[in-house]
């Protein structure tokens, strides 16, 4: 399979919907010139990580490859008339998939979380012209205590500040929870406490939320490294995480129900459920993305059908298929890919869909 250009069609953003290509099937799709010149052969597995830019002028697709066509391999995709395909992982010396990514607020650094021989996985961050930044590790012994490998595979949350400044990482195996800076990667503050996966930071970067076990989150004074607020949010385990835009509130999804709590100082003054006015049971089953920006709260969820709600449980989009999805930085944009088939890709604009 490979990546077939999209129609880059003019969009506005009053338009909803916007086709940008897909991974198509069969021989006689003509590749782009990047898969040319690197000469890149590959059979994708269906499914694989996505994001893209506030300005969707680029879009980022990780798939997870069968072995025995080398590994996973990376793509930088410009949307526009005159942009090309950078491919940032060949799939050589790698072999693995991509856990989860994302771009920079102003979307001049994009970030993957890169698996290495299913054993443990590294943040890697390249400049939008597809050059290398910095590459970190999460996970410091990728073995049990006992020298097997794992059953789980490692799983990796990422997270910006608003301002862009700071990243922050979790590895489920250890419960670390690193937070670096976006321009070097340089370490600025790093703790073990059971993170799972989830995590947030505020707009500064001076606070940290993350989930650990059983649906509990945990908010930290990131310089310090202090412990504000240990608080069970109602769920029976937290999917993902987003901080209000102010820092005022923090919301935890797990399924179709999101909790928001609202901070008074360093603990929670009230809480909310929010959950999508129409019945999504047996459509969904876990929220993979959301968002807080000053539009307000999204969430995606996906399962046999996908769904977006907002803060009020509204539902602005909805298919009943279900694809893998990510938001913009400003989450004003829901790209989304189609698993199997075409593999489509389109951007839906959700300030239209309001």
């Amino acid at each position: 399979m490979r990546w077939r250009d999209g129609d880059r069609q003019p969009h506005h953003r009053l338009a909803a919907h916007r086709g940008l290509g897909g991974w198509a099937t069969g021989p006689h799709d003509d590749p782009p010139r990047a898969f040319d010149s690197a000469g890149i052969e590959f059979a994708h597995l269906g499914g694989f990580a996505l994001a893209c830019s506030s300005d969707l002028r680029w879009v980022l697709l990780a798939g997870s490859m069968q072995p025995h066509h080398s590994g996973g391999v990376v793509l930088l995709w410009g949307t526009g008339p005159d942009a090309s395909c950078c491919v940032l992982v060949t799939g050589d010396d790698y072999y693995g998939e991509t856990h989860t990514a994302l771009f920079s607020p102003d979307s001049s650094t994009v970030v993957a979380a890169l698996e290495q021989d299913c054993l443990e996985a590294w943040p890697t961050a390249w400049e939008v012209n597809g050059h290398w930044a910095w590459r970190w590790c999460v996970t410091q012994n990728p073995f049990d205590e006992d020298g097997e490998e794992p059953d789980e595979l490692e799983n990796v949350g990422l997270a910006t500040s608003g301002d862009g400044k700071l990243i922050v990482a979790t590895s489920r195996r250890d419960g670390a929870v690193d937070v670096y800076s976006m321009a070097d990667g340089e370490p600025a503050h790093e703790f073990t406490d059971g993170a799972i996966g989830p995590v947030a930071l505020d707009h500064t970067g001076q606070r940290v939320v993350y989930a650990v076990a059983d649906g509990v989150l945990v908010v930290r004074d990131t310089g310090s490294e202090a412990e504000l607020l240990r608080h069970h949010s109602g769920l029976p385990e937290v999917d993902e995480l987003a901080m209000a835009p102010d820092g005022s509130a923090v919301v935890a999804v797990c399924g179709t129900t999101a909790c928001v709590l609202t901070f008074d100082g360093d603990r929670i003054a009230a809480s909310r459920i929010v959950e999508p006015v129409c019945d999504l049971a047996g459509q969904v089953r876990v929220a993979t993305r959301v968002t807080w920006g000053e539009h307000g709260l999204r969430v995606f969820v996906t399962g046999e059908g996908s769904a977006v709600f907002d803060g009020d449980g509204r539902v602005l989009w909805r298919e009943p298929v279900g694809v893998r999805g990510a938001f913009s930085p400003d989450g004003r944009v829901l790209v989304t890919a189609t698993p199997g088939g075409d593999g489509a890709v389109e951007a839906w604009f959700l300030d239209a869909l309001r």
